[in-house]
């Protein structure tokens, strides 16, 4: 039972693990985000104007998630060394919501906003996609399940291909931008893989008794470690867009930041992990 009970976690940490973020390089803008000139709303999605980002999601508990995590964030890049006004977009995915663009508009708009020295980065990204996408149709899932798990960094020169209510100029209003899902978002994407699994693995009804009883604690770690992976996002963005300090100095604080928040440490799930930052079921949700 353990052989097959752990073969399902390791067939779900490889489907996680096989979507990288997608990230394009691109130059650095002065930071200059402000409210003025964004819609009010992106489909399903609020605009919500914090202190170090515009955030986009679909109620203020949401909005709320995605604001403490980033004021962890700049907090910790600021007593590393990161200076200056920080301006991005965060774009918070929670349960039941599709990816705030189409993924062939994401696609196209990256293709268009490359430059020659970038190119072998966006290859590099469009095979990840690619594999991504294989890996996932195998086990009868789509690329959406991916995204409802991963923070995925979008480079701001592509936003005005993908969304024309954003400014003519948001490649100069912010720095970065992401896509976030919640902790319950992330524990749902999650459940999916692990249902893909079992298929795929026929366990016997003593396996799936013990996968049941274990998929709570699987889930809040899994939400966890996204979290930190999220985290560990930002911090790299906040740091890239940094001009006071050398390449190898932010490669270094990088490195530092990830062991900080546990992510150089193997994938462990015990009774007494936690997900204490995810914001509690309303009347009628699911958990």
């Amino acid at each position: 039972m353990k052989r097959e009970f752990a073969g399902i976690i390791r067939l779900a940490a490889l489907l996680l693990g096989s979507f990288a973020c997608l990230a394009w390089a691109g130059e650095a803008s002065e930071p200059k985000a402000a409210s003025a000139g964004w819609p009010e709303w992106l489909g399903p999605r609020k605009l919500y104007p914090f202190d170090y980002a515009l955030v986009y999601a679909k109620d203020k508990s949401a909005a709320k998630q995605a604001q403490k995590m980033l004021a962890d964030v700049v907090k910790a890049a600021k007593r590393d060394g990161a200076t200056g006004p920080i301006a991005g977009l965060v774009l918070v995915m929670d349960v039941k919501e599709k990816f705030p663009f189409e993924i062939d508009a994401l696609l196209q708009a990256a293709s268009k906003a490359q430059t020659q020295d970038a190119n072998d980065q966006f290859k590099d990204a469009l095979k990840s996609l690619a594999e991504s996408k294989e890996e996932m149709g195998k086990h009868g899932l789509d690329v959406e399940t991916m995204l409802s798990i991963m923070p995925i960094q979008i480079e701001p020169v592509m936003l005005r291909e993908i969304v024309r209510e954003f400014p003519e100029d948001v490649d100069r209003k912010i720095d970065w931008c992401v896509v976030v899902p919640t902790s319950r978002c992330t524990k749902a994407g999650f459940k999916k893989i692990i249902d893909a699994a079992m298929k795929d693995q026929k366990p016997g009804l003593a396996e799936r008794a013990a996968m049941a009883a274990m998929m709570p604690i699987i889930e809040r770690k899994v939400a966890s470690e996204m979290k930190k992976t999220q985290q560990a996002l930002l911090y790299e963005l906040l740091l890239e867009v940094c001009k006071g300090l050398p390449a190898d100095q932010k490669a270094q604080k990088v490195d530092a930041y990830k062991q900080e928040l546990g992510l150089d440490e193997d994938f462990k799930i015990g009774p007494d992990d936690k997900d204490e930052d995810a914001p509690a079921p309303k009347s009628g949700e699911d958990k």
